[in-house]
């Protein structure tokens, strides 16, 4: 784990070691081991993020570097666990289905396949009374994470259409 050197990258990096350590429902350290046991490791980075190319708006961002890295960006992020915690979750989901090869994030399909996968582990991980609600939530996040690539109109029409077969993909969590 790196940090950018500053007060808050360091806090996310002892937040980062505290949620490895007290991983209640054991999702976080088995999706790390899962993406290390294919490609021999995952780095996760904690530095202020700049506002252009992948970087730009993001919380959070996979890089397709060696080793695979997430780099969460600490002047977009709460210093709150649970904040970092969603953020890493979420691109840790799109790093085992990169690694795994289960979608094509050039294509707005693929983008719009992994983007539901994140946010129903990630934004949208719970109970809800309401299934629709849910849903909704899932659908709102990835289509918002789709179109930050593709044109808004294509991200919600790709999200419904992978929608019913992402949603219920739970890999690596089966």
């Amino acid at each position: 784990m790196e940090n950018g050197g500053n007060d808050s990258s360091a806090m996310c990096a002892a937040t980062l070691a505290s949620l490895r350590a007290s991983d209640t429902n054991g999702k976080l350290n088995q999706i790390i081991s899962t993406i290390q046991k294919k490609v021999g490791g995952v780095n996760v980075s904690c530095r202020p993020c700049s506002s252009e190319g992948v970087e730009a708006g993001a919380r959070a961002f996979l890089m397709n570097s060696v080793p695979l890295t997430v780099t969460l960006c600490t002047n977009r992020l709460k210093n709150e666990k649970k904040d970092i915690e969603e953020a890493l979750m979420h691109e840790l989901v799109h790093a085992y289905d990169y690694v795994n090869g289960r979608c094509d994030f050039s294509t707005c399909n693929g983008l719009a396949y992994t983007e539901v996968r994140a946010a129903k582990a990630a934004e949208c991980n719970g109970e809800y009374l309401i299934p629709w609600f849910k849903a909704n939530c899932i659908k709102n996040h990835a289509t918002k994470s789709t179109a930050n690539l593709f044109p808004t109109k294509d991200a919600i029409q790709c999200v419904e259409k992978v929608y019913e077969v992402a949603a219920k993909d739970n890999a690596p969590f089966e």
